[in-house]
Order: structure tokens, then C-alpha cells, then sequence
């Protein structure tokens, strides 16, 4: 690079010699969703003229992201027709859970992410992702109530422990693409996503 002989670069000096190209390169800013955005995002889904199924499933994903700080790719399945059985998430792998915690009772979900991304780099091969009601003034974007209430009229209530856990009223898998058009759907009035920016399922985590 100083006009030098080559030098033979080693994986760690060509990784770094790549974060500063991703550095310099200009990219669309990333928006991080705050409760702010997410009440935009609530008070839209109460006016689109979708059904019942379909509202209710987009704000339990919107709340699960949000409240529990996932990537879209942990719990949303990769296609509509199929899913990865070792990695995206399955009706086994979400258990509700009512305890006391400092002396009050407490609603709460286990989540199981089998192979997460950090383990890559560590030993662990699944971690368990504790994911708790709201009350008071967050109650309005609870992921326990969302879930309670997305689950009731979703194939009659029925989470199959081998089926991917966010699925449509058609049986289908609600895949990040889904997610990200119905929130583009939702927000592109408000945000322009003409650059490549706006709001999508990265932003939830973003926010935390």
C-alpha cells in the first residue's frame, strides 16, 4: 500500500484492510427502532386494511424482535415453503413461563436459539433468551400479550412443536422478506426507501 513489495497479508491483516473499505464505503444510515417508532408502527397496523391474521402476526414479530434484542434470522424461518430444522425457530423451542421474580409473579418466555451467531465463536451451541411481559406504561408493546394474541387466531391456536413458529393463516412460513415488505408497507409514507435506508427487521436489534 506504500508502494512497497507485496507483502504476503495474513487473515487478519486482509480482514482489517476490509473493515476499512466497509468504513469508507457510504452506505444508507442505519435507524434504530425506538418506542417511538414502534407506536407509528402500531397506530399504521390499525389502519391497514389487512386481516385480522396478518396484523396480529406482523406486531408479534415487531415486539419479539424489539423486547428481546433478535435477529430477524433467529426467529423468523428462511423460506415460506421450508425451513433450516437446526436453526430457525420452532414451537419447541418457545416455552411460556409464570414465576416470581423479586417477590412478584412474572409472565415470561424461554426462548431456545438453536446455533445463534455468537456461537461461532464460543463453545455454547444454543443459548436460551429470557423474554418478559410488559406492564405499566410499556404494556401496549408487551411480546407476551402480542404473542398471546397473534397465537389465538392463527391456525386455531395450534403451535406445532416441529413448524416454524411465525407462520401466515395459510400455513405458511413469515420469512424476513415477508416481515420487511409488510413493515416497508406499513412506514413508506413516513421514510424514504428510495436510498436503501428506512426501517427493517436489522433496526429492531439496532434499538436495543
Amino acid at each position: 500500500m506504500m508502494e512497497l513489495p507485496v507483502p504476503v497479508l495474513t487473515l487478519w491483516a486482509r480482514r482489517v484492510i476490509q473493515g476499512l473499505r466497509n468504513i469508507e464505503a457510504a452506505k444508507p444510515t442505519r435507524m434504530a427502532v425506538t418506542p417511538a417508532w414502534m407506536k407509528t408502527l402500531r397506530d399504521e397496523l390499525l389502519k391497514a386494511n389487512w386481516s385480522r391474521e396478518r396484523k396480529r402476526l406482523c406486531w408479534a414479530v415487531c415486539t419479539m424482535l424489539f423486547s428481546g434484542s433478535f435477529r430477524s434470522i433467529e426467529i423468523l424461518p428462511p423460506h415460506k415453503d421450508s425451513f433450516a430444522g437446526d436453526s430457525s425457530l420452532v414451537g419447541r423451542d418457545i416455552t411460556l413461563r409464570k414465576e416470581k421474580v423479586n417477590g412478584s409473579w412474572s409472565t415470561f418466555f424461554l426462548i431456545n436459539l438453536r446455533h445463534p451467531k455468537e456461537s461461532k465463536t464460543s463453545a455454547r451451541k444454543s443459548t436460551v433468551v429470557e423474554v418478559f411481559e410488559q406492564s405499566g406504561e410499556g404494556a401496549w408493546f408487551c411480546p407476551v400479550k402480542a404473542f398471546t394474541a397473534f397465537k389465538r387466531v392463527v391456525r386455531a391456536g395450534e403451535i406445532k412443536p416441529d413448524q416454524p413458529v411465525f407462520r401466515d393463516e395459510n400455513g405458511l412460513g413469515y420469512t424476513r422478506t415477508a416481515f420487511n415488505a409488510d413493515i416497508r408497507q406499513l412506514l413508506g409514507k413516513r421514510l424514504d426507501y428510495s436510498s436503501g435506508g428506512g426501517i427493517a427487521s436489522h433496526c429492531f436489534r439496532a434499538g436495543k
